[in-house]
C-alpha cells in the first residue's frame, strides 16, 4: 500500500525521473535530468572566478564537515549540491551562496537570516534547514535532501494526474504555505520548480531565498532586494510597488495550480511571452522601500494572516472584481487580470481567477480559504 500521501502516478513519475538520472550518470550535469534536493534552475551567468570555483567543487571535495557528491542546481543566488555529512554519513543538500553575492553585506545578511529563521521551522511539507556554516570562505546552508523530483519535472514529463492526485498536491502544498504564513514567513517564489515530490510520496516546499521574515523585519533597512520568477509573480511585484506578502504567495499558488490543472501558464497582459519568462535564468530584481510602503503588510492588519480582516464582498463566490458569465461559460477578466483557458471547468475558473486577481485585496484572505474553495471546485468537476 502506498498510502494517502503517496499517489501512485506521482510516485511513478518520480521514479521515472530518477531512472533518467541514472542513465545520465557520468555525462555531467544535465539541465533536464537530475535528482532534486532544491529547485533545479538554468545555470546563471558566471564570471571567470566563479566558473573556476564551481569547477573545483567536484564530487569528493570536502566543504567543512561535508563531502560533495553531485551538483543539483546552479541558480542566480546560490549553488546546491548533494553531500554527505562525515559525522554520520547522512545525505544532505548544501546550498552555497554565490561568492560574488557573499561579498555584499545585504545579500549575506539575507542569507544568514534565512538560515536562522528556517532552522526554527518544522513541518512535513517544508524542507528542513539543519543549520549554516562557512568553510574556505564559502557560506552555506545545510538542508534536508529530498530524493525525488520537482513538480516542474513531473509536469514536463506530462505525468497524468487524476482528481485524487491533484487534490493531494493542492492539500500538501497549501498546508506547507499555510504553516509558513502562520509563522510569519512569506515564501516569495512559489512555483512548480520549488515543490519537491519524494519517492515515498512526500510533497515539500523549498528555496526560501526570497522569503520575507515578517515577524523579524524590525531593523532599519532602507532598501530590500528581492528576486522573483516573472511568470509566477504578482503584478505588484513586477511593478516594484510591493514586497513579497501572503497575497503575492496566493497569486503564485494560483498560477502554480493553473499549470498543474492545464499544463500551461495563464496568459498575462503584463508579460510578453510568459513561457519565455518561465524558462529564463534571469530573474527580475525588485527594490522597494522597507516599512510603510505599498504592499508592505503588518501582521494582523489586512495582510492575509488574520482571517478576521476582510474587505467587503470578499465572500462572493467568484471573488471581488471577478464576474462570471453563465451564458458564455467563461470568466469576465477584471482589468489587467490573467486570461484563463475557457476549457477549464467553470468552478475552477472562478477560484483561480480570484487567487490571481490583479488587486491583492481581491484575493483570498488566507491560503486556507483558497485551499478549501479549490478542493470544493475540484470535487464539483
Amino acid at each position: 500500500m502506498l498510502g494517502d500521501r503517496s499517489p501512485f502516478p506521482l510516485l511513478m513519475g518520480v521514479l521515472a525521473r530518477l531512472g533518467s538520472r541514472k542513465e545520465d550518470n557520468g555525462k555531467g550535469d544535465s539541465p533536464s535530468r537530475q535528482a532534486v534536493a532544491g529547485p533545479e534552475t538554468p545555470t546563471a551567468p558566471l564570471d571567470d572566478d566563479e566558473t573556476r570555483l564551481l569547477g573545483d567543487l567536484r564530487p569528493g571535495i570536502r566543504v567543512g564537515s561535508y563531502v560533495l557528491e553531485r551538483r543539483l542546481a546552479c541558480g542566480g543566488t546560490a549553488w546546491v549540491f548533494r553531500a554527505h555529512r562525515l559525522a554520520d554519513d547522512k545525505s544532505v543538500a548544501l546550498k552555497i551562496l554565490r561568492p560574488k553575492l557573499a561579498q555584499r553585506s545585504e545579500f549575506l545578511d539575507i542569507f544568514l537570516r534565512e538560515a536562522e529563521a528556517l532552522a526554527e521551522l518544522n513541518h512535513p511539507n517544508v524542507v528542513s534547514v539543519y543549520g549554516r556554516g562557512v568553510a574556505n570562505e564559502l557560506h552555506f546552508l545545510v538542508m534536508e535532501y529530498v530524493d525525488g523530483a520537482s513538480l516542474e519535472h513531473l509536469l514536463l514529463d506530462e505525468v497524468e494526474l487524476n482528481k485524487t492526485q491533484q487534490m493531494h498536491l493542492v492539500r500538501e502544498i497549501c498546508l506547507g504555505v499555510g504553516y509558513l504564513h502562520a509563522n510569519g514567513v512569506v515564501h516569495g517564489d512559489l512555483k512548480p520548480a520549488n515543490v519537491l515530490v519524494g519517492i515515498e510520496g512526500s510533497v515539500k516546499l523549498t528555496d526560501f531565498g526570497l522569503a520575507r521574515w515578517i515577524w523579524r523585519a524590525g531593523h532599519d533597512v532602507e532598501q530590500v532586494v528581492r528576486c522573483c520568477t516573472p511568470a509566477y509573480a504578482a503584478p505588484e511585484l513586477l511593478a516594484g510597488t510591493a514586497m513579497p506578502s501572503p497575497a503575492t504567495d496566493i497569486y503564485a499558488l494560483g498560477v502554480t495550480f493553473y499549470k498543474v490543472l492545464t499544463g500551461q501558464l495563464p496568459a498575462r497582459p503584463e508579460l510578453a511571452g510568459p513561457q519565455a519568462f518561465e524558462q529564463t535564468s534571469a530573474n527580475v530584481v525588485v527594490s522597494v522601500a522597507n516599512g510603510g510602503g505599498p504592499g508592505a503588510p503588518q501582521v494582523g492588519e489586512g495582510d492575509g494572516l488574520n482571517p478576521a480582516v476582510r474587505k467587503p464582498g470578499s465572500e462572493s463566490k467568484a471573488g471581488p472584481g471577478v464576474e462570471f458569465d453563465n451564458a458564455a461559460g467563461s470568466i469576465s477578466r477584471p482589468e489587467g487580470g490573467a486570461l484563463l483557458d475557457k476549457e477549464l471547468p467553470e468552478p475552477l475558473q472562478r477560484v483561480l481567477a480570484r487567487a490571481m486577481a490583479p488587486d491583492p485585496d481581491d484575493r483570498y484572505p488566507t491560503v486556507g480559504h483558497f485551499r478549501a474553495e479549490l478542493e470544493f471546485a475540484l470535487q464539483e468537476t
